[in-house]
């Protein structure tokens, strides 16, 4: 690309620019203007600024109306992140509950057996769990009572009494790996007796403070989630109403389609009204505060006609450059054939005189021929 050209380039790009910039003057004048200025008014021009008006109306209330169903979507959107947050609580508030009801059932199996509790009241509570220390007993009884009898040499018989002791074992093991579940049972069962409430400063009471702190926090999550999920169904109502049946993000699609369109009407309307003021400044009344934009207007104006004016003589220079170079070559191309001319001129003439030559010999020859046919003597 020459420097020239260049140039051009330049100046084309500065000259688009400008023209951007001259369109969104021309609307802010519009739009600052056509209200009040213009006089005399014909009734297309009415026409368009009766339809601006209810553009400048409709544009803002799809916005509204977009913004709305946004905030139902993200209020959605959070309320699903706290319902999350809320069972993760739960969860962890019911494994630490599970966990006081073990600690509360082994005090209270302890207070019962001391007889610190009633034994009336609370009978059916531990009831599961006397009969499994009284199984414990019997099996720690009979593993004791066969670990005091001698070795049987037999070798049958010592195979039968280490299968006794392995049964023994494994049911000791059996019943005391359930307890953990007999104990969270009978506390939970304690939990909800008049007993629990009554307790006076023992294990039992400073145990029933955090479970009871953690059964009011695990109610409150309750209350918390149902009043989420009744706002959930409200807002997804709310929501089906606003989008009129259709998924949100189709409908916001639509919003923002039909925005686009309406926003793009007003800025043409507002630029054909900034080109009319700017057109016939002499409606707009010197005093009046948009006047700068005409000043602006008539410096990006005149820069692009001085820029255009440029590009024109640069194009016809290099257009005038380039003509000459056609006939340049042209001319140096009939140079050539001129003297391509000359040359087969030349050429010619010689083949002429040849050719003359050629018929004298032949001349020549045939009289000589015709003289020996009639008998006369060449001298």
């Amino acid at each position: 690309m020459s420097e020239p050209e260049k140039k051009i380039k330049m100046l084309k790009d500065q000259i688009a620019e400008r023209e951007v910039s001259m369109r969104q003057e021309l609307i802010n004048l519009g739009k600052n203007l056509y209200k009040d200025v213009i006089i005399n008014e014909s009734s297309d021009i009415a026409a368009m600024k009766s339809q601006a008006l209810e553009l400048e109306k409709q544009i803002p209330e799809l916005n509204t109306q977009k913004q709305n169903i946004y905030k139902k979507i993200n209020r959605l959107e959070r309320i699903d992140e706290l319902l999350e947050k809320n069972r993760l609580e739960s969860k962890s508030l019911q494994e630490q509950v599970r966990t006081f009801y073990i600690e509360i059932g082994k005090a209270a199996f302890t207070n019962f057996k001391d007889a610190t509790i009633s034994k009336e009241d609370t009978q059916s509570i531990f009831e599961t769990l006397l009969k499994n220390e009284s199984k414990l007993r019997e099996i720690d009884n009979n593993i004791y009572q066969m670990s005091n009898i001698e070795d049987d040499k037999n070798f049958l018989g010592e195979l039968v009494q280490k299968g006794k002791n392995s049964l023994l074992i494994s049911r000791r093991k059996s019943i005391t790996s359930n307890m953990h579940n007999l104990y969270r049972e009978a506390g939970e069962n304690f939990c909800k007796t008049p007993i629990f409430g009554q307790m006076a400063e023992n294990e039992l009471a400073d145990l029933a403070v955090p479970y009871r702190e953690n059964i009011d926090k695990g109610e409150k999550l309750e209350t918390e989630e149902k009043n989420l999920l009744n706002e959930k169904k409200t807002i997804r109502e709310e929501l089906k109403g606003l989008c009129e049946g259709k998924h949100p993000k189709k409908k916001i699609a639509e919003i923002e389609a039909l925005m686009q369109e309406k926003s793009n009407s007003y800025a043409e309307g507002m630029h054909f009204f900034g080109d009319y003021y700017y057109s016939s400044q002499k409606e707009i009344p010197k005093t009046h505060p948009f006047t700068s934009f005409l000043k602006k207007l008539d410096t990006l104006y005149a820069d692009n006609r001085k820029d255009t004016l440029e590009v024109e003589t640069l194009e016809a220079a290099i257009e005038v450059e380039k003509n000459l170079k056609i006939i340049e070559r042209k001319t140096r191309k009939v140079g050539s054939l001129e003297n391509e001319i000359l040359k087969r001129k030349e050429e010619i003439k010689v083949l002429k005189k040849e050719i003359s030559q050629i018929e004298a010999d032949n001349k020549k020859k045939k009289e000589f021929i015709e003289k020996q046919s009639t008998g006369e003597k060449t001298v």
